[in-house]
């Protein structure tokens, strides 16, 4: 059954949140959620619920709006690619 990645990601993340105890010997502090989210609505989930985002091959301009929809406050751990030719003939290769 097909359920909306938005629920089931805040299902998710409120079902971590409940676990309770961690079952083994615990970390000296609580280790950081962050979340896959590329769209807004998933940006506003990893402000709310998580402590940031990492969206995953997106340009500057998808940043920028991920910044302001996250707020300064949470982590945005952006991971672009880079191809350093200046042929496009062979960039395209």
């Amino acid at each position: 059954d097909y359920k909306s990645p938005l629920a089931t990601m805040r299902g998710y993340l409120e079902a971590m949140a409940n676990a309770g105890d961690y079952g083994a010997v615990p970390p000296g502090e609580t280790p950081p959620t962050v979340i896959a989210a590329l769209g807004p609505k998933m940006l506003a989930l990893a402000a709310s619920h998580a402590r940031g985002a990492h969206p995953y091959l997106v340009t500057p301009e998808h940043t920028r709006q991920a910044r302001d929809i996250l707020g300064a406050d949470r982590w945005l751990c952006v991971e672009q690619k880079v191809l350093r030719e200046t042929d496009p003939e062979k960039a395209r290769a």
